[in-house]
């Protein structure tokens, strides 16, 4: 395959962004899902805890990393709606995946006693899309 053109290379840069933005949406969206089931039933997201206490020390820690990785989210979508530089993309891309491991971190230590199950699912399956789009984004060389 012969080199790409500039503007080539700007189109694959645009759709990755545009494909992480959609993967951070989405899990935004399932970690914001709030169950419709009694408490102690299972839900399409997660099984709510039996006491309420459980219930808001979950939230409370799950809750703070959510919202960083939303903000962070926010910050990868606007750089791509103003096309900006790989590099600036690579590195918001780049603290996202942070925000993102640490909500893993937290859901895979808490995923009993909070009923975070399927959340974890979720969340390790956007991971691997997220380390997909940034290996291709920012591992490219002369992108």
């Amino acid at each position: 395959m012969g080199r790409k053109t500039s503007s080539e290379k700007l189109l694959i840069i645009r759709l990755l962004v545009s494909l992480i933005i959609a993967v951070v949406t989405i899990l935004v969206d399932q970690a914001h899902a709030q169950p419709s089931e009694p408490p102690g039933t299972l839900s399409g997201t997660f099984v709510v805890p039996p006491s309420s206490e459980l219930a808001a020390a979950c939230h409370k820690g799950f809750a703070p990393l959510r919202d960083e990785a939303e903000r962070r989210g926010r910050l990868v979508k606007a750089a791509s709606e103003r096309k900006a530089p790989r590099d600036e993309a690579c590195q918001l891309i780049g603290s996202f995946r942070e925000a993102e491991l640490r909500m893993i971190r937290y859901v895979d230590a808490n995923s009993a006693k909070c009923g975070l199950q399927d959340i974890a699912t979720r969340l390790k399956a956007g991971r691997a899309k997220t380390e997909e789009m940034h290996r291709r984004l920012c591992a490219v060389p002369g992108v």
